[in-house]
């Protein structure tokens, strides 16, 4: 005779604490590597199509959404601000300085403004 298990329970248990733990962490991520001055802006716009993803994936977890309100709104509302008087459209290029990655400033800004919206 077999033993009876927990396996059903337990995997409950992981679907529930993955479901709730990895969407935070990866926001939390996204959120150090957006705010740190020393990360290139081609990660911050992977970064940016990552958490957006995310949203998508689990747009009908209320509690996700509020905690990247939470975490990260205001931070990606004071950068969606930037030069915000211009309509070009290229206008986030110099968002995270006059460096070699112009293209993926602006790029960045584009992608927060549409995803923002």
């Amino acid at each position: 005779m077999s033993e009876p298990t927990n396996k059903g329970k337990r995997d409950n248990q992981c679907n529930a604490a993955l479901s709730c733990s990895a969407p935070k962490a990866i926001v939390d991520t996204v959120k150090s590597l957006i705010k740190d001055r020393k990360v290139d802006s081609p990660s911050k716009v992977i970064a940016l199509k990552i958490l957006h993803l995310c949203t998508m994936d689990e747009g009908g977890n209320e509690e996700f959404i509020v905690y990247i309100e939470k975490k990260l709104l205001n931070r990606l509302t004071v950068l969606a601000k930037y030069k915000k008087d211009s309509n070009d459209i290229e206008k986030g290029a110099t968002l995270f300085g006059k460096g070699p990655n112009l293209r993926a400033s602006a790029d960045f800004m584009k992608l927060l403004l549409l995803h923002i919206q």
